[in-house]
């Protein structure tokens, strides 16, 4: 039979990773709207430092791939 203690700490668990793996993909979907704002912009104007731009845009989404993976699997 299982405790009362650890079968709140599992709900609390699964509740915790649940809420993460949503904020995750909230984040990724952020992440690729700004992307897609940012090839916009790209597109409309003509600036030098559009490569860094689009570097740190790529990272961005690489960071919430991450985030989305490291909540699905580790936590």
């Amino acid at each position: 039979m299982l405790n009362s203690s650890f079968l709140t700490q599992i709900i609390f668990d699964l509740f915790f990773k649940i809420a993460l793996i949503i904020l995750a993909i909230i984040y990724l979907l952020y992440a690729l709207a700004v992307s897609k704002n940012i090839k916009i912009m790209v597109k409309t104007l003509d600036d030098k430092f559009n490569y860094l731009i689009i570097f740190i845009s790529s990272l961005q989404i690489t960071a919430g791939l991450i985030l989305l993976i490291f909540a699905i699997f580790l936590i």
